[in-house]
């Protein structure tokens, strides 16, 4: 009975370390595929769906970077206008009594930070968040299309959104 409880090593089967070694990489080369695949899948809903891209942007209104970055590009479109010169607007906000004798320099040093404060409480109200999603549904037509054509670069035109900001504070 001894010799039958002994473990023949000579008749057992040998460990297959090349055929381990390919499982284990082809493996993990699947495991990579899927996690790619998944993450193409949602970058593609994400950014061809409309509905999908304007709730992923949405939040963004309330983000002080892009208020600021917002509030900036409206200041300077607005005292940077030819066809509402600095001086009109000065008069506007500051009097007629206070702008006589100054140059559209000064004038514009003055009513900078009152522009810029109107137009932050523009983009802090609840109507920005309003603007803001219906202009990135335009913007996201624009991206779109864009993708879709061999240009290198992809421009996003955020003027209406610009014009609409500088509209509110009338």
């Amino acid at each position: 009975m001894a010799s039958t409880d002994k473990i023949n090593l000579k008749n057992s089967p040998k460990h297959h370390y090349v055929r381990t070694t390919l499982s284990s990489l082809l493996g993990s080369l699947a495991l990579a595929l899927i996690i790619i695949s998944i993450l193409v899948v949602w970058v593609d809903h994400t950014l061809t769906s409309t509905a999908a891209y304007t709730k992923t942007v949405a939040p963004l209104a309330t983000s002080p970077d892009v208020q600021a970055f917002v509030v900036d590009k409206a200041s300077g479109v607005l005292l940077d206008n030819s066809d509402a010169p600095v001086r009109d607007i000065a008069t506007q906000l500051l009097g007629e009594d206070k702008v006589v004798g100054k140059t559209d320099e000064q004038l514009k040093a003055e009513v900078t930070p009152i522009v810029k404060e109107n137009l932050t409480k523009v983009v802090s109200s609840p109507a920005f968040d309003t603007l803001w999603a219906h202009n990135n549904r335009d913007i996201h037509a624009q991206l779109i299309t864009q993708l879709k054509s061999d240009s290198p670069v992809v421009q996003l035109n955020f003027h209406p959104l610009i014009v609409g900001v500088i509209d509110q504070l009338a």
